[in-house]
């Protein structure tokens, strides 16, 4: 039994090292990125046709991790990623560095360099940079014009408005005539106003801050002049950023002001947070029609409100699903946020 043990260990052994080594080394040659093995004296052990790639002279003068460095604008690679730019045959290329160590339990077996390179992601990164501050530009000059015509316009019908009350014949008609155009030229300067914040906010976050809840809802809550009083629940910190996320309560605390709502409550959950009011639209009436740029739900002075919430959550990554089963106002649920709650503080 022992030598049978003996010998089968062996063969299995054995068996096990003829596979195992075209194994790994069609997974390590399939690898999209460059990859370098070093040994526990820090000599570089292998490497695969990738990094052979981007450093040719690992077959000759590279010998060692210091050897590596010495070709790289870095002091030292530690365990954390590093972005650099390499002068490679007069063409300047981008490439993601990273060291990870190799070890079984205690015992350290050396470590693995990986290298990629993210030239033309970054190219492509700063094309869309210069695509958006075009947008942006090109927004701001289109509102700066839109504003200055609105402007000139509602100037204009307050003359009007003002010769017509002092006119002793003035047909009725002509006076309604002018208020309809004076509060028609109030909602579409409003509108510019949310559509240039919406071009200014509508790309997707990369960057998120800690972000704590009731302070964002107050802080939204105060640069309004609006009527619903706002009730918080809930405490606790969430992944955002400011500008947006103040952006999108003002938008749902503008539209619960438009419905009449006496209350807005905002709270907390375990992936997000609500918003509802008691105001004179009921969402089941509407449906997902109040969160359609297309659509004038529930009318068309209130048709940019919840559109531009739904719009400034997505870019955050997050869904917005109305709630069909509330009837007293408008009820939707701002879901896939990342959250903390903390204790409530007096």
């Amino acid at each position: 039994m022992a030598v049978f043990a003996l010998g089968a260990l062996y063969l299995v052994e054995d068996t096990f090292h003829s596979l195992e080594t075209p194994t790994r080394r069609q997974l390590f040659e399939e690898a999209d990125e460059g990859v370098i093995t070093l040994g526990p004296d820090d000599r570089i052990q292998e490497y695969n046709r990738r990094a052979l790639e981007l450093f040719p002279a690992l077959e000759s003068e590279l010998q060692t991790r210091d050897d590596l460095l010495a070709r790289l604008p870095i002091d030292q690679l530690a365990e954390r990623t590093h972005l650099v730019e390499i002068d490679r045959e007069g063409e300047q290329r981008s490439y993601l560095l990273s060291e990870q160590p190799l070890s079984i339990g205690p015992h350290r077996l050396g470590r693995t360099v990986f290298v990629q390179d993210i030239t033309d992601a970054r190219r492509r990164q700063r094309e869309l940079e210069r695509h958006d501050q075009h947008l942006d530009a090109m927004a701001g000059a289109i509102a700066h014009e839109l504003r200055n015509a609105v402007g000139i316009t509602r100037g204009y019908l307050d003359m009007a408005a003002t010769d017509l009350e002092t006119a002793e014949d003035a047909p009725a008609s002509a006076q309604e005539a002018v208020g309809v155009a004076q509060e028609t030229t109030a909602r579409m300067e409003r509108v510019i106003d949310d559509l240039h914040a919406l071009t200014r906010y509508a790309k997707t976050v990369d960057e998120y801050d800690a972000i704590a809840f009731r302070a964002a809802a107050e802080r939204a809550y105060r640069s309004l002049d609006i009527d619903p009083e706002l009730v918080i629940e809930g405490e606790g910190e969430l992944l955002a950023t400011p500008e947006r996320l103040d952006q999108l309560f003002t938008n749902a605390f503008r539209f619960a002001d438009y419905a009449g709502a006496d209350t807005v409550r905002v709270t907390l959950t375990d992936d997000g947070f609500t918003i509802a009011d008691d105001g004179a639209y009921a969402g089941p009436d509407y449906g997902e029609a109040l969160f359609g740029y297309e659509e004038a739900a529930p009318t068309s002075e209130a048709g940019l409100l919840l559109p531009n919430v739904q719009t400034l959550a997505r870019v955050h990554g997050w869904e917005v699903q109305l709630d069909s089963s509330y009837a007293a106002g408008v009820r939707y649920r701002v879901t896939g946020v990342t959250v903390e709650h903390t204790e409530a503080t007096a």
